[in-house]
């Protein structure tokens, strides 16, 4: 109850819960997508690999001084990778896309936490990162269930532009409510 009390609070929990949804749709359907324009497992490894291997960046990301301008930057940058990702079938551009992509998220994720770590009173912050944490966990198991809902009805490029029109819609929100 304190968690949807907290409105500031509830109001990045579900920013977080809407970018993780995007984003789990990338993990999903690349490798899919890749797989559809020839790619070997070993390149479809390396394009997990590469998505991921960004988040080891993510303890330098919460020291960043503007985290407000790495934030838009960086969720201008989801916006245009997903853009980019619906029209490109180099694989090599795409690997390099997908390393870019995951960079690009892995800096938002700790300026979102950080923020959401200044709404929580002290005494209750393990309390309500369960709950923010939850929220993100269910984003990542719906996520690429509406992805292939998406990916039957208009195919595998369109969840790139899904994508992109969330991260815009996050961006827009961003821009007039000042959530991060």
């Amino acid at each position: 109850v304190e968690f949807y009390a907290n409105k500031k609070l509830f109001r990045i929990a579900l920013f977080h819960f809407f970018l993780t949804i995007s984003s789990s749709f990338l993990v999903m359907l690349l490798p899919l997508f890749y797989k559809e324009l020839g790619a070997s497992f070993i390149q479809i490894g390396l394009l997990a690999s590469l998505f991921y291997l960004p988040q080891i960046f993510e303890s330098y990301f919460s020291t960043i001084r503007n985290k407000h301008l790495a934030f838009v930057i960086s969720l201008s940058l989801a916006v245009l990778l997903s853009i980019i990702l619906f029209f490109s079938s180099n694989l090599y551009l795409l690997l390099l896309i997908s390393f870019l992509l995951g960079l690009a998220l892995s800096c938002i994720a700790p300026i979102i936490q950080g923020k959401a770590a200044s709404y929580m009173p002290k005494a209750k912050t393990g309390k309500l990162y369960g709950m923010q944490f939850s929220m993100i966990h269910l984003a990542s198991a719906i996520g690429p269930f509406f992805a292939g809902i998406v990916a039957d009805g208009l195919g595998l490029r369109y969840i790139f532009i899904v994508s992109a029109a969330i991260y815009a819609s996050l961006f827009i929100l961003n821009v007039k409510k000042h959530i991060i």
